[in-house]
């Protein structure tokens, strides 16, 4: 027997049961989440601690698609979805984590892309082929002796890119100030100082190191050939060994050496940097053993920063401390962090920065946090979690192996973010016995492990560093010899014509596609019922899994508009639900809103029918927690009906 079966657990949040396998030789691990949703899923992870800013885990992730023992195209995805059904194909690099999905509705084209990203993440082909770390990393580019010298790489022009936001080097600079004994104060993206470093025996051992069977996390969802599936597994787990020393991502965070730390980002040169400063305050606040607090701090974040009128987001705001305000719950990996971000402000002002919130946080501490505050706080959490339960944006499957990583990367059960119902309700019970006050508390009133982080403007910063490396690379030019020359434009024009020339027919002939007869003209029937409604209007229901959530629709028949008032009725649609009804001002009705639904909304929509007639109609959407659905209809009735325009 290739895989033990380990633990079984009933699933109802997301409708699964969910079952953990572990392979016998390797010890690699394999939730199964069975159901009978036919969009398909598979994702295997692997945890990818990086050891510096060299982007090593980001370049690997771009490059081992890049062709494969058994697909050795330059780039067999590319030519593997233009005969594909996928509903997902993607790679993702997280802070420790490198994960590889994909989805699909068709059983054949499922093993397709499953057997394709095995070959890939195990069997790359730039184990033998460096132009692959030059081309998706970084390489001297030189085409001729007149040529000035340049880095390029798909990874360094891209991270150039990402680094230079302002909001990003803020995070990284909290995540490197709050741990910086572990490996989360590194840029797992890569810093483009710091790509240039890495080398082919790095990347070659890393790769070696983490891309192995013993240290992969695969979850497979939906209505899969159970004995098909696993038994592709196993020709990639068999033979492969056990590793004897376990990646542990665990470290224990100590008190932040500065209480401030102080940078500069780069804006365009000439312009003025006043008032463009960002302050940003930091905690340390749990670990993936603290499940109620992580989502209890969910909810304290809508509490405190749900939108202007909220408690902390106000008092920053009316303090004048930034134009802008955000904060929140920061997922970093093993450690969760808290930031509170001021942008559009003063570095002077940080001093007052920290009066205001600790003042804030205290009073909410001692008075109490308003009642209403925090159901409306529930309701839009709990919605915002069910919801994404449910998600129609990617596939389930997809986002449930990403919430299940969220645990049991580090060792912890898989289960806890796909059980989410029994958290959401202990919440709810203890949010009137001042659980979220002593959240305030414990996590951040009187919480040591925290920081602040100053980052000023700096008119022309990144084209000083542009022509610094610039500089530095030209130095390094006139120091070759002419033999090296010779060499470095020989390796450039060497990559240029892998990148311009056609993949060989024979290569092409192994990526595996659909046939027709792959192909089903079978639609999905929907239960659909029609129930008596008053003259001429009609009312539809369908029964689905939603998780425990209501929608509804109300269509009105525009045929009788004329085409020149569709302006207005595009206002109106935004208007409804933002101004005051004959029942409530817009601040009352806002709450209740926030209290009972998930959202209601107007929008226009043109549909056609069977015989081609296009058919206009004014929409009003809302949903709602099951809980809430009379709620729902009242509120709906009240914008609809009695806006006071």
């Amino acid at each position: 027997m290739a895989f033990k079966q380990i633990e079984t657990q009933e699933l109802p949040d997301i409708q699964s049961v969910g079952t953990v396998y572990e392979h016998v030789e390797t010890g690699a691990k394999v939730l199964y989440l069975a159901n009978d949703d036919s969009n398909k899923a598979f994702t295997i992870g692997f945890k990818t601690p990086p050891y510096n800013d060299n982007g090593i885990a980001h370049i690997i992730e771009h490059s081992v698609l890049n062709g494969s023992e058994k697909y050795p195209s330059k780039e067999p995805f590319v030519e593997l979805v233009k005969g594909s059904l996928n509903t997902f194909v993607n790679a993702m690099t997280f802070s420790d984590k490198t994960i590889y999905p994909v989805a699909s509705t068709n059983k054949k084209d499922f093993m397709h892309l499953m057997s394709v990203y095995l070959d890939a993440v195990f069997k790359p082909n730039f184990y033998s082929n460096a132009q692959i770390l030059a081309q998706e990393g970084w390489h001297h580019h030189l085409e001729s002796a007149e040529d000035d010298l340049i880095y390029k790489g798909v990874v360094y022009n891209e991270m150039k890119g990402a680094t230079a936001s302002p909001e990003r080097q803020v995070q990284q600079h909290l995540t490197h100030q709050l741990y910086p004994n572990s490996i989360y104060r590194h840029e797992s993206g890569g810093n483009p100082k710091a790509i240039p470093s890495l080398t082919q025996e790095e990347f070659v051992a890393f790769h070696q190191t983490y891309y192995h069977p013993s240290n992969s996390l695969t979850v497979l969802y939906g209505d899969i050939d159970k004995k098909e599936t696993f038994a592709a597994l196993e020709d990639y787990f068999s033979g492969a060994g056990k590793h004897s020393e376990k990646v542990d991502l665990s470290f224990e965070p100590a008190v932040p050496d500065d209480a401030v730390f102080e940078d500069t980002y780069s804006i365009t040169a000439g312009d003025n940097p006043e008032g463009k400063d960002y302050l940003a305050l930091g905690w340390h606040v749990s670990e993936p053993n603290d499940v109620l607090d992580m989502y209890g701090l969910e909810v304290l974040e809508e509490i405190l920063f749900g939108n202007n009128q909220s408690p902390l987001k106000k008092a920053l705001l009316d303090a004048d401390i930034g134009g802008d305000i955000i904060g929140g719950v920061a997922d970093f990996g093993y450690p969760t962090g808290f930031m509170i971000t001021a942008k559009y402000s003063d570095a002077s002002k940080m001093t007052r920065f920290k009066e205001v919130v600790q003042e804030t946080l205290k009073q909410l501490m001692t008075e109490g946090i308003d009642e209403g505050l925090i159901d409306s706080a529930l309701n839009k959490i709990t919605f915002q979690t069910k919801e994404a339960a449910i998600s129609e944006d990617n596939p389930r499957g997809v986002i449930y192996a990403i919430n299940a990583y969220q645990s049991w990367l580090y060792d912890k059960s898989p289960y806890v973010n796909l059980q989410f119902s029994g958290y959401l309700k202990e919440l709810a019970e203890l949010a009137g016995k001042g659980y979220f006050e002593q959240l305030i508390k414990e996590k951040l009133v009187y919480n040591p492990l925290r920081t602040a982080v100053i980052l000023k403007a700096e008119p022309g910063k990144s084209d000083q560093f542009e022509a610094k490396t610039h500089q530095q690379l030209q130095e390094y030019k006139a120091n070759l010899s002419k033999e090296e020359i010779d060499k470095m434009i020989a390796k450039t024009q060497e990559l240029i014509k892998r990148q311009e020339a056609p993949d060989k027919p024979e290569d092409l002939a192994k990526i595996p596609t659909l046939t027709k007869e792959d192909l089903s003209t079978q639609v999905e029937e929907y239960p659909l019922t029609e129930i008596p409604f008053n003259e001429g209007t009609h009312f539809y229901q369908a029964e689905q899994f939603t998780s425990g959530i209501d929608y509804l629709s109300l269509y009105i028949d525009l045929k009788d508009v004329a085409a020149e008032e569709y302006q207005w009725l595009g206002l109106l649609s935004h208007l409804l639900g933002k101004l005051d009804t004959k029942k409530y001002d817009v601040a009352t009705l806002q709450r209740q809103k926030d209290l009972y639904t998930g959202g209601i909304y107007g929008k226009i929509d043109i549909y056609e029918d069977k015989a081609g007639q296009l058919k206009p109609y004014f929409i009003l959407r809302g949903k709602s927690l099951e809980s809430s659905f009379e709620e729902l209809v009242s509120l709906m009735q009240e914008i609809l009906c009695h806006t006071q325009f």
